[in-house]
């Protein structure tokens, strides 16, 4: 009697799968669904890059975040097992998702079922998965960019044959907030599959007799609050299950979470008003309006820095959590990180609608260690309503713990419109120099600033504009428009190119001219003497229009020799 190796029979029955069932050879990423090309082997790695990739009507959100560049590939699994699927992307954030195709006369992407699904491997940037899978079906693979990240990509598959039939997760709870003394219950549901061992794990680790299809945490406390995570056992197969993070909300919205990203952070936020129905279906009494006074307890423990995140007030962090705020009114923000297990540093941003990133964050205040204890944080700025807040914890040289956000919202204080205390100067500059237009202004943050040349959007949204290395096409009116939700403010500066001067005398000797390249509204002032050294210069004024791009003067020639100053006013 012979025995046939398992990882033989895996072979020749990944084999037999890709002879029958469509398997491409050198398969490619492809950006519509109903394109994708399909391989089968046991184990492989697939590169593409995402850039020029779309996202089609009625496509899931891959990873459960934002997208925007998303890929596919059908995979036939040779056998039964456990597989893991990880994906990379060069320099960038990425999203992993993995369904199957059901039955029926709806459109395909919406009849796709989720199998697993994964935004960071606990690490920010790539992704991974672990799912049970059946020899001969078929498994869609779906990868993204967050947030509309584009870039190089790599996947890697591979499955661990197993004799067992590996349940999938068909649910898990979701993150949320509590309040403190409730009872939190958090649920699993596998199958179908040979029935697994549960091991219920917080913070890593592993709760001692919790083994059941629900874990029950009575009087919930700060102490609860991190990620829970279930380890799956099959015989010799071990996997986990996405975390699931508990955090506290004192005022008991279960939706308002603090995120180890800012997207993230503004689609589960604090929205101050009256209470509303939550995402379970509960509705706080309505007499209720929450956004005042409040905290929020997270921890920071798998918190981590993104590759594109500011060092915040300066300071080098490394695990930083981001809180989303709308005020229910017009007021002051008194923000606070008292209680806080470790040195934080705090931040306060805003932004204008859409948020694109760190790219458009608009910076308020911040503050490193003027809490009570010297290591904690604390900072207040002027807010009003229709606005997102996003508040930044860090921990200093990337500390972590139970972290205490605390807030409240101060409603006397007056919001003032923006006011230009110092105005951009009309400038002339000669070809090649550097030219900054500073604009000086006060009012309540956040300021806005936007500048415009000859009407025209120029694409700077900062205090000062700077022309670098000018040319003659740069001459113009500049305005710039300081703004912010009570009002706005409009200055206008002009700016003069010019070019090296030249005399040019007139061949028939009846007198001289002066010439260079110029553009702009320029003022020239020309003094002429026949003495160098001489304490008397005649003067002339002139507010010349450049002729395509050249300006020429007349000189004052009295005598066989004369010298000329010329000034720009």
């Amino acid at each position: 009697m012979s025995v046939i190796s398992p990882w033989i029979r895996a072979a020749v029955t990944s084999l037999a799968l890709m002879l029958g069932l469509g398997f491409t050879l050198g398969a490619e990423w492809r950006d519509r669904f109903a394109d994708r090309e399909t391989v089968g082997w046991s184990s492989g790695e697939l590169s593409g890059n995402n850039a020029d990739a779309t996202v089609e009507p009625d496509e899931p959100r891959h990873g459960g975040k934002r997208g925007g560049h998303s890929l596919w590939l059908s995979w036939i699994a040779p056998m039964n097992g456990l597989a893991t699927i990880e994906l990379e992307g060069a320099g960038y954030d990425t999203l992993l998702g993995v369904y199957q195709l059901e039955p029926g006369d709806d459109p395909e992407l919406r009849r796709l079922e989720e199998v697993a699904d994964n935004d960071d491997d606990r690490n920010q940037v790539s992704s991974r998965l672990q799912f049970g899978v059946r020899a001969g079906e078929r498994y869609e693979i779906a990868v993204d960019g967050y947030a509309g990240a584009t870039g190089s990509l790599k996947l890697r598959y591979n499955v661990e044959p197993a004799d067992a039939l590996i349940p999938r997760i068909r649910f898990i709870s979701t993150d949320r907030a509590a309040t403190v003394g409730e009872t939190v219950t958090l649920a699993l549901d596998v199958g179908p599959g040979d029935e697994p061992d549960l091991h219920w794990y917080f913070n890593d680790e592993e709760l001692d007799d919790e083994e059941d299809q629900t874990l029950v945490i009575p009087n919930f406390q700060p102490e609860n609050v991190g990620q829970y995570r279930v380890r799956i056992e099959i015989d010799d197969v071990r996997f986990y299950t996405e975390a699931v993070e508990l955090q506290i909300s004192s005022e008991g919205v279960i939706t308002a979470l603090a995120r180890n990203k800012p997207e993230d952070a503004v689609e589960s936020g604090l929205l101050g008003g009256p209470a509303a129905a939550n995402r379970l279906g509960r509705v706080r009494p309505a007499e209720v309006t929450r956004g005042y006074n409040g905290t929020q307890i997270f921890h920071t423990v798998y918190a981590g820095r993104d590759v594109n995140e500011p060092n915040h007030c300066g300071i080098a962090g490394g695990a930083s959590y981001w809180f989303s705020y709308s005020p229910p009114e017009a007021g002051e923000l008194d923000v606070d990180t008292e209680g806080s297990a470790f040195d934080t540093v705090l931040a306060a941003y805003t932004f204008d609608p859409p948020l694109l990133g760190y790219q458009n964050l608009v910076g308020i205040t911040c503050d490193n260690d003027s809490g009570s204890d010297g290591k904690t944080s604390r900072l207040r700025f002027p807010c009003v309503p229709g606005r997102t807040y996003l508040v930044v914890v860090d921990g200093v040289n990337g500390a972590r713990g139970l972290t205490r956000l605390n807030y409240r919202l101060t409603t006397n204080a007056v919001v003032l419109p923006p006011q230009v205390i110092q105005a951009p100067q009309p400038t002339n500059a000669p070809v090649g120099s550097r030219v900054e237009l500073r604009v000086l202004a006060e009012g309540t943050p956040p300021l806005a600033y936007r500048w415009l040349k000859d009407g025209t959007d120029h694409g700077a949204t900062n205090d000062v504009l700077t022309l670098e290395a000018v040319e003659l096409t740069d001459a113009g009116s500049y305005s710039v428009e300081v703004s912010n939700p009570a009002g706005s403010v409009t200055n206008v500066a002009s700016v003069a190119v010019w070019g090296p001067p030249s005399v040019v005398l007139d061949p028939a000797g009846a007198g001289a001219r002066l010439e260079f390249a110029g553009a702009g509204n320029l003022r020239v002032v020309v003094e002429s003497s026949p003495e160098l050294l001489s304490a008397t210069w005649l003067t002339n004024r002139f507010s010349p229009v450049p002729d395509q791009g050249r300006v020429s003067l007349p000189l004052n020639v009295e005598s066989a020799q004369q010298f000329y100053r010329l000034r720009f006013e």
